[in-house]
């Protein structure tokens, strides 16, 4: 893997618990168990093991280290006329984002990262009252809290019971709960636990089993989640909304949920989310995703359905140039996200946030998918592996992605699979040395819509696993999909304007890098091509995508 991070171990390793069996899928919907051959097993084509952890931030500029030649997003360039009409391109002009963003973000990265992981250390430090909790309901939690003052709380109880939501809304307070219990109950209340405008509160080594949704954080600043269980919700495990900024998220362990393990809905921003487990979530829809970034509106905190249209399947559409309220300049590093059926990550028009260093396997859907106006992301130095087959999708949920009809293979699964990283109307995300391997639908997919966005030095082997006699898949796709149906949200017009820089693309893919009818004046430049089955580059007549600037190593 590239030396995109640090070389220091790991500050806090995940525990990885199995106490909540009866939220355990059963084997029709569990990802078959993996063999010897598995993509985390093997060996990265940058050399060493993949996705080796990693705690330290080192910005980089792509552009910059390896000189590459200028976007086209201006004058009269033909990418630039064609974006100048998408709600993507226009969004970003009113966001004030640019080709510069991503960079600036990757630059100011390591100081949010640094300055979130510090959030529990500098509270320990305050002069706060150490007090023991040996009651057993919530209620009894809360009351203490509201009387204590700045205060250190340890639970010293093996088991609460939730006959009202924990809330906190002051601040200076630790609430240690020591590997308790929370348990639910037969009418759990909405959240489990609620932060509202809460500002340096810690919440520490809780195991939370049962109910609709587990934390709620809304509004708040310096808080710190850390070292938590939930499994077994109905609905989301983390929720943070409103405008919270400066939070630390790590080394919890989310599985068994129904919906989103960890969501940033709004104008949350700079954020750590690190070292988190989250994995066998059972929620089919992109919002039921590992981690979810979305802007959809709506109060969240008092009705979680907010966004949802009927089917809690598809959410309620918008135009992507009133969508300016974006999660932003949050960093999410070294989380492991495995065995969804959802994607791993679902970035839902999120701006100028750091992805590095997680490991991405084995969902249902994509590994990562940057959608709806995502732009300005950086995804660098991340294992995306095994991912895209479609495994466990009912026909119901195949209906709702319109794929129904494509029919399913011999091992049941539709044969309509997907990419390790898609993009669809995505702009400026930064795409760098990730381990693209070992995926169902492809490595690297612009669905449509991509525009001014770089992929480079990535290791991209192996995804057309999933080939049939439908569909074949590519390293990289520049696409141009049609719609499904009529939509006020997205445009529907080629991939163009691209880079694509210094990728070793190898092994089973139908051809390296495909264009899209539509897809114009995109940089091909230095890529390594080996092992394809019919062409290092495809394009029909009518895509004159790779522009004279193409060189071939």
């Amino acid at each position: 893997m590239k030396k995109v991070l640090g070389l220091l171990p790991a500050l806090f390793a995940t525990a990885v618990l199995a106490w909540c069996p009866s939220s355990v899928p059963s084997a029709a919907t569990r990802l078959p168990e993996r063999h010897a051959g598995s993509p985390e097993l093997a060996g990265s084509a940058h050399g060493g093991p993949l996705a080796i952890p990693r705690s330290e931030v080192y910005p980089f500029n792509v552009r910059r280290q390896f000189a590459l030649p200028p976007l086209p997003d201006g004058g009269r360039d033909p990418a630039a006329q064609i974006a100048r009409g998408t709600q993507v391109f226009q969004r970003a002009q009113l966001l004030r984002v640019d080709s510069d963003t991503p960079d600036a973000a990757w630059a100011a990265s390591a100081d949010v990262a640094s300055r979130d992981r510090r959030i529990l250390t500098t509270l320990a430090h305050q002069p706060l009252r150490n007090l023991s909790f040996n009651g057993t309901q919530l209620s009894q939690l809360n009351a203490l809290i509201a009387t204590a003052g700045p205060a250190h709380v340890t639970v010293l109880s093996r088991t609460l019971y939730a006959d009202t939501p924990l809330t906190i809304t002051g601040q200076n307070v630790i609430v240690d709960f020591s590997g308790a219990t929370v348990q639910a109950g037969p009418n759990p209340p909405p959240w489990l636990v609620r932060l509202v405008h809460a500002r340096n509160v810690a919440l520490l080594g809780a195991k939370i089993s049962g109910g609709t949704n587990g934390f709620l954080i809304d509004s708040g600043s310096n808080v710190a989640l850390e070292g938590n269980e939930i499994c077994g919700m109905t609905e989301n495990g983390i929720v943070v909304t409103g405008l919270s900024t400066g939070l630390d998220i790590r080394a919890n362990h989310l599985h068994d949920l129904d919906r989103a393990g960890i969501m940033l809905d709004g104008p949350v921003s700079t954020t750590l989310l690190q070292d988190n487990e989250i994995d066998h979530l059972l929620g089919h829809s992109n919002w039921n995703a590992g981690i979810l970034l979305t802007s959809r509106g709506g109060d969240i905190a008092a009705d979680p359905d907010t966004f949802f249209l009927p089917d809690r399947y598809w959410v309620v559409p918008q135009p992507l140039v009133r969508r300016l309220q974006n999660p932003e300049r949050n960093v999410i590093m070294g989380n492991t996200i495995r065995d969804g059926l959802s994607s791993g990550i679902y970035d839902d028009g999120a701006v100028a946030n750091i992805f590095l260093d997680n490991r991405i396997q084995g969902n249902s859907k994509e590994g990562i998918c940057f959608d709806n106006g995502a732009t300005a992301n950086v995804f660098a130095g991340n294992l995306v592996a095994g991912n895209g087959r479609r495994w466990g999708q009912p026909d119901a949920d195949l209906a709702l992605d319109a794929v129904l009809g494509a029919g399913r293979g011999a091992d049941g699964t539709s044969v309509a699979k997907l990419p390790g990283i898609s993009m669809d109307n995505a702009l400026y995300n930064e795409i760098y040395a990730n381990d693209v391997v070992h995926n169902f639908g492809g490595g690297v997919k612009m669905v449509r819509t991509g525009l001014f966005n770089i992929v480079a030095e990535n290791a991209i082997i192996d995804n057309n696993l999933g080939q049939n006699s439908r569909f074949h898949f590519f390293g990289v796709e520049l696409g141009a999909a049609a719609a499904d149906q009529p939509a006020v949200d997205l445009d529907f017009v080629g991939s163009s304007g691209n880079i694509i820089f210094g990728n070793t693309i190898q092994g089973k893919h139908y051809s390296g890098i495909f264009f899209s009818p539509g897809s114009v004046q995109n940089d091909v430049i230095g890529d390594r091509i080996v092992g394809v089955e019919a062409f290092k580059l495809e394009a029909p007549a009518q895509a004159f995508g790779f522009s004279t600037r193409y060189a071939h190593r």
